[in-house]
């Protein structure tokens, strides 16, 4: 019952409020008219909604309030992670890549070289991060039995071209060089590297193409290596090719990770070398072939051919945006950029040609006594044999069969116990993962990545992921500064040129940048089948604008030549007729001697004869010998296309 009674108080407080009532009296009703027929002059906010910092500052308010020791630790990671990105900032040390202080293009011989300018030795900026040898004196590895076989097999290719002049290119280098030549390490690779070889010996086979070249490299080598090679075999003083093409400087690079003004020294003491060596050589420096990341190790290993293999397999995602088809059809300046596209470099070199490099040879020779090759196979016997131009030739042909003997045993070796499987076994578990890891590495390699020129200071740890990793290096900006040296050099010094490669493995984007083609170089500097093809036809081009502008100094020097030769044989005339009229005189004063006068002088009309029928023979045996080394030559293509 208390309910109702409650109910009852509380309306009658209502009909109170309703009567509008105070103390006895009536209230007058309010009046509201003026708020409908006016406009309320009410301030209004300039957002309708709130702002996204609005709601999320609320949520971070209420998780706080919700979860206070949640809300404690991620403001504490967030003030460490800022002060950790602040001090990365601070701290994280800036290096300086593609800046050579030193100025190298007037040095003038080997003794203009010198260690003192060096500002540092590492790529870094430092002195201690690489593993730098000294570029100025000949550094050999024989401590690794590869290395040893692939200098033996270069010594002997030497030796097929030894005593002649019928090399027109000598190719000195590292592992692009010894990959022409279809080995690794000394060693034949089964098919991976067959295609590389056909593409050389398209370019550089006299029988193919007219230019006769040989390569000489060993994978992995710095300069100093390569100078030591030279030193120790590889260049003979009786093997004189027309031309030395250097190809250098990517492993003191990207292997060794030497600064810039290191690796100019180290390429520069090889060609003063050759320059001493072989004045009357021309000499070409190839430029340093473009890179966006380091190689590896101070040692190659032997499945790392395969890093431009494993390139050329790949889906080139994005090609078509950043290459021309049109242009990749032939490539730029006309040189092939398909598989197979590249046709021979003709080149036929005229008979004075030869004519003048022989007497060149003769008259070296005559002027020093260079010793000849040793040959270990004849207990070092170094005997100087008469120059004989059918011995000559079919000494050449032998080598060239037991060479090629030799690479064929080497192939069908690797073809019965399976490439790679006895080299693999000779390896540790911990080297077999390497190997494995680097393979997966190549994989994931960026196709297509952009080189820049526009950044020379770069951070060592990259910002944009917290300073966790490390940046990659912008070998780049010091390739173009190494090749820009190399190319002010060649142009101050007579007899030297520069070949630029750039243009060949990059294009040039829209906004200006390089970019590096994925199917023709790797981002280690490996190239594929389509770039090596493309190279080589480039190289011969240049060989044949060299050669048809020495050709014409050449005839000259022939015609010279051919006047001496008629001189010397005068002047041995009037020789022999002194001779003559000194045995007459004592002749007719001594009776006795009339015997032994007359003995001598059949011997010298016997000389004379002899000499005649020896020139005769040597002409015709040139002729024949010729013709029946390039038919031994054209039988072993054809053999070889059969097989």
């Amino acid at each position: 019952m208390s309910k109702p009674e409650s109910a009852a108080v509380d309306d009658a407080d209502l009909e109170d409020l309703l009567d509008h009532k105070t103390d006895g009296t009536e209230e007058t009703p309010l009046d509201l008219d003026h708020l409908t027929k006016g406009q309320l002059d009410v301030p209004r906010s300039r957002y309708s909604s709130p702002g996204l910092g609005s709601l999320v500052s609320a949520h971070c308010r209420y998780l706080c309030y919700m979860y206070p020791r949640c809300c404690g630790c991620v403001s504490v990671g967030t003030v460490a992670l800022v002060m950790f990105f602040l001090i990365g900032l601070i701290l994280d040390p800036k290096d300086t890549y593609g800046v050579i202080k030193n100025d190298y293009t007037n040095i003038q011989s080997e003794y203009d070289l010198s260690l003192g300018k060096i500002d540092h030795w590492c790529l870094k900026g430092d002195d201690m991060s690489c593993r730098c040898e000294d570029p100025l004196e000949p550094q050999s590895r024989m401590e690794f039995k590869t290395w040893v076989n692939a200098h033996n097999e270069n010594k002997k290719s030497v030796e097929a071209y030894v005593d002649s002049e019928m090399v027109d290119v000598a190719f000195i280098g590292e592992s692009i060089v010894e990959e022409m030549d279809g080995r690794w390490m000394g060693r034949t690779q089964g098919d991976d590297l067959k295609g590389i070889e056909k593409s050389f010996k398209r370019q550089f086979k006299r029988t193919k193409s007219g230019f006769e070249g040989v390569a000489l490299g060993i994978a992995g080598d710095t300069s100093p290596n390569v100078l030591w090679r030279l030193l120790h075999g590889e260049m003979p003083a009786d093997f004189n090719p027309r031309v030395w093409w250097v190809m250098l400087g990517m492993n003191d690079l990207g292997r060794m990770q030497c600064s810039e003004e290191v690796v100019v020294l180290g390429i520069l003491r090889v060609v003063e070398e050759i320059r001493t060596r072989k004045p009357d050589a021309k000499i070409v420096i190839n430029s340093m072939l473009p890179m966006a990341d380091l190689r590896g190790g101070a040692f190659p290993t032997m499945v790392e051919y395969k890093d431009a293999i494993v390139q050329r397999n790949k889906k080139m995602r994005g090609f078509s945006k950043t290459t021309n088809p049109d242009l990749f059809a032939r490539g730029p300046d006309g040189v092939a950029g398909t598989v197979g596209a590249a046709k021979p470099v003709e080149y036929k070199r005229p008979d004075s040609t030869t004519k003048a490099l022989r007497y060149r040879r003769k008259k070296q020779y005559r002027n020093k006594n260079y010793p000849k090759m040793k040959k270990e196979n004849e207990g070092g016997n170094t005997e100087k044999k008469p120059d004989d131009r059918r011995g000559r030739l079919h000494r050449l042909l032998e080598n060239k069969r037991n060479l090629k003997k030799r690479r064929d045993e080497d192939e069908e070796e690797g073809e019965t116990r399976g490439v790679g499987t006895s080299d693999k076994k000779e390896l540790t578990k911990e080297q077999i993962a390497a190997l494995g890891v680097f393979l997966k590495k190549i994989k994931k390699d960026p196709v297509n990545p952009k080189l820049s020129l526009d950044k020379s200071v770069v951070r060592r740890r990259d910002p944009k992921r917290l300073f966790m990793a490390k940046n990659r290096l912008p070998l780049f900006k010091s390739i173009f500064a190494i090749n820009s040296q190399l190319r002010r050099f060649a142009d101050k010094h007579d007899g030297i040129s520069f070949f630029d490669a750039t243009k060949i493995f990059t294009e040039r984007g829209e906004n200006g940048k390089y970019i590096l083609q994925s199917e023709r170089i790797s981002i280690r500097g490996h190239p594929t089948l389509v770039g090596f093809e493309m190279l080589e036809e480039a190289m011969a081009m240049k060989l044949k604008k060299m050669f048809e502008k020495e050709d014409l100094e050449l005839k000259v020097e022939a015609v010279a030549a051919e006047e001496e030769e008629k001189e010397e044989d005068e002047a041995k005339e009037k020789e022999q007729k002194i001779e003559k009229k000194k045995i007459e005189e004592s002749e007719e004063d001594d009776p006795d001697e009339k015997e032994e006068a007359s003995g001598v002088e059949k011997k010298t009309d016997a000389s004379k004869e002899d000499e005649k029928e020896k020139s005769e023979d040597k002409d015709s045996n040139s002729e024949k010998g010729e013709e029946s080394k390039e038919e031994e030559s054209k039988e072993e293509e054809s053999k070889e296309e059969e097989s």
